[in-house]
């Protein structure tokens, strides 16, 4: 009896010892699998943030191309007004208007940049749309001047509105494209391409 009873033991001793082995083997295979699982879950999250992060550069882009390429035109208005002949102020009174409608383009542009950019690129393109107005404003002050004053009499008929105040006209110039080599930076940083 007394070998029947170790032979039990010893038979119930290796059939617990490969359940407990094979317990062990499928915890470990259990916990392999969940790491595995966890680790392409978050390689599925970090996937989905890179789309996130690349749509939306997408569209700031798009927002900063936008914003850049009405400020051009109303840029372009800017200087034909300044390069007017003053002989001719009702062609220049009417591009000082075309600047108006033009600059309400770059201030619609604008919003969108503050929705959709970055907040250093927003704030430096507020600065270049309000630089653009500050052109407009010397504009104005340049055509009251040459109106008023009957400057237009004592200027060479192909004088243009900068003959009548160059530092003002120049100033005010400088002052647009340093607002936007600014924005340029700002929006190039947000990008990824300040290294451009």
């Amino acid at each position: 009896m007394s070998q029947t009873y170790i032979a039990l033991v010893g038979a119930g001793g290796a059939v617990a010892g490969a359940v407990a082995g094979a317990l062990s083997t499928g915890l470990l295979g259990l916990k392999v699998a969940r790491t595995q699982l966890a680790g392409q879950r978050q390689s599925q999250v970090l996937d989905l943030q890179e789309q996130h992060r690349t749509r939306h550069r997408e569209i700031s882009r798009t927002t900063y191309v936008d914003l850049i390429n009405e400020a051009n035109k109303a840029m372009k208005d800017i200087i034909a007004v300044m390069h007017s002949k003053v002989a001719n102020i009702d062609l220049m009174l009417e591009r000082a208007e075309s600047i108006n409608s033009k600059l309400e383009n770059v201030s619609e542009r604008i919003t969108m940049v503050e929705l959709e950019g970055e907040r250093t690129a927003a704030r430096k393109a507020f600065s270049y749309w309000r630089s653009m107005e500050d052109a407009t404003s010397t504009i104005a002050q340049l055509l009251m001047r040459l109106t008023e004053s009957g400057a237009s009499q004592n200027l060479n008929p192909n004088s243009t509105l900068r003959d009548v105040d160059p530092l003002s006209a120049q100033q005010a110039i400088e002052a647009i494209q340093q607002s936007r080599s600014e924005f340029m930076e700002a929006a190039r940083s947000a990008l990824g391409n300040n290294s451009i």
